[in-house]
């Protein structure tokens, strides 16, 4: 089993209504998918919600929240964030999240181009649950 530590913090919206963010000490890893998920035998794929798979949003599988929940996810190295919500399941660890190609394209760091670096494996990251 894994540990269990979720802390709370409130955040101001520009209308100055209040978001509680809850930190989710589980996640500490990201990965992507994309292209290669997108299509099986020639058809659009769905995700584990229903949901046809679009590798452009920002949505994320989780094996461990809800879906429909929303998480705020940053980058550790860079600070970048994006919000995503949880629309799938993954073949994964439970303290890693599944980005989408949209969404880690986001917070990834650039290559010498400029460019989201999609090869760079696995990125370290703090997760923040916004709403369940």
């Amino acid at each position: 089993m894994f540990s269990f530590d979720i802390n709370a913090r409130s955040i101001k919206n520009a209308d100055n209504s209040v978001n509680v963010e809850r930190i989710d000490k589980r996640i500490n890893k990201a990965s992507y998918y994309g292209n290669t998920y997108r299509y099986v035998n020639g058809r659009p794929r769905h995700t584990a919600n229903g949901e046809v798979f679009d590798m452009n949003a920002m949505t994320c599988a989780s094996m461990i929240h809800p879906f429909g929940t929303i998480l705020k996810v940053t980058n550790a190295k860079n600070g970048k964030s994006v919000i995503v919500r949880v629309t799938d399941r993954g073949r994964f660890s439970s303290n890693k999240l599944d980005l989408t190609y949209g969404a880690w394209g986001k917070i990834a760091d650039l290559d010498k181009n400029g460019k989201p670096n999609y090869r760079s494996g696995i990125l370290p990251i703090k997760v923040a649950i916004l709403k369940k």
